[in-house]
């Protein structure tokens, strides 16, 4: 419970990912209605990003980053780790297909783009949250 609740930023990022995670939950069932998905999308990509940065922070990837330029103490997951690459990759992926949805101006295919999104974002989720517990920090 200490990594999810021991501080104010964890507390609200453990909030946030919750609150996202119901937000795919209740779009997944009710996937039939026809309208308004790019709406959806969006509040996706906002909550999403915002629960990104607020990870960075509480794992001090900015410590990570200026390592990797001119050494010293890195956060929990270095620039070259697999958990770090691995959620770069997804990320833009979530970009490209967000906004290719501003091109496209289909509600089906904003639709699809929701579920894409919302697949990479639980894949982003459990990978770096696994990596939290696993790694104890």
């Amino acid at each position: 419970m200490e990594l999810f609740f021991g501080s104010t930023l964890s507390s609200v990022n453990t909030m946030l990912i919750a609150g996202i995670a119901l937000f795919i939950a209740l779009q997944y069932h009710g996937r039939g209605r026809a309208a308004g998905w790019g709406r959806r999308l969006l509040i996706l990509v906002a909550a999403g990003l915002l629960v990104c940065i607020l990870a960075a922070i509480r794992d001090n990837y900015a410590l990570s980053v200026a390592a990797a330029t001119t050494g010293g103490e890195t956060g929990l997951f270095t620039v070259e780790s697999f958990q770090s690459v691995s959620a770069s990759l997804a990320g833009l992926t979530i970009a490209a297909v967000s906004f290719s949805a501003m091109f496209i101006r289909k509600d089906k295919y904003s639709k699809a783009a929701f579920f894409m999104v919302s697949g990479i974002f639980v894949f982003k989720l459990l990978l770096v949250e696994a990596s939290r517990i696993v790694m104890g920090g």
